[in-house]
């Protein structure tokens, strides 16, 4: 009887004595967490849903172009500006007969060099016309369009511009795209009536074409990069 009594004792004098409580410090919000590529969970049919919901249906090369960005995240990120530069050419024959394959081609070959160099871009097609943005180290990027230049499968190279960009527009190694006549948002940045040239055209009015055109068709440029050679 007496432990009893004294057990009550020492639970009231336990209640009234104030406990410290211990919170674990919350972590400081990181700014570039809305930028990030999501972690999927660890479960095998959660991971499936979550392929499906975030990139669409899961296929092989969306899911090594995620496998790429999480890598790419995990880098150190590179103090060297990033030069941008946008030339057109005109498609060469040898590339009309097959167009499509002539880009995958070249998309195949540009993806495993530029990956070495950390050169980024994207190439349009539309209308007998090659438009492509390369985006790295500027003496990188220089060589890389003389090369391009000297290819049999461009014609009458011109550069249209070059200049030292606050950020990289495109997040792919090479990415192409043939504009066709279902690419309504993308022909919607051009004069539909006036003769496409990019040679004329304000150089703000092909970098809208570029980046509607990366915007447009994101899952099909980044599975693109399973491409490479």
């Amino acid at each position: 009887m007496r432990s009893m009594v004294e057990g009550a004792r020492h639970r009231r004098a336990c209640a009234s004595t104030p406990r410290m409580v211990l919170r674990r410090a919350r972590p400081a919000p990181n700014p570039l967490h809305r930028f990030a590529v999501p972690l999927p969970p660890r479960g095998r049919i959660e991971r499936r849903l979550f392929f499906s919901r975030v990139h669409g249906p899961l296929t092989l090369g969306g899911l090594a172009w995620w496998f790429q960005s999480v890598e790419a995240q995990s880098r150190p990120v590179s103090n060297i500006p990033v030069y941008r530069l946008i030339y057109a050419s005109r498609i060469a024959p040898v590339c009309q007969e097959d167009l499509r394959k002539a880009l995958l081609d070249i998309v195949g070959e540009a993806i495993s060099n530029n990956r070495k160099t950390e050169v980024t871009g994207l190439l349009v097609a539309h209308r007998g016309w090659f438009v492509q943005a390369l985006e790295g180290e500027e003496e990188t990027v220089a060589a890389l369009y003389r090369r391009i230049s000297a290819d049999r499968r461009h014609h009458h190279v011109q550069s249209l511009s070059g200049e030292i960009a606050e950020a990289r527009l495109f997040s792919w190694s090479m990415g192409a795209r043939v504009l066709a006549s279902g690419d309504e948002a993308v022909l919607m940045s051009l004069n539909p009536k006036a003769q496409f040239d990019p040679t004329r055209a304000q150089q703000r009015t092909i970098l809208r074409l570029l980046t509607t055109v990366a915007d447009v068709h994101w899952r099909m440029l980044g599975e693109q990069q399973s491409l490479a050679a």
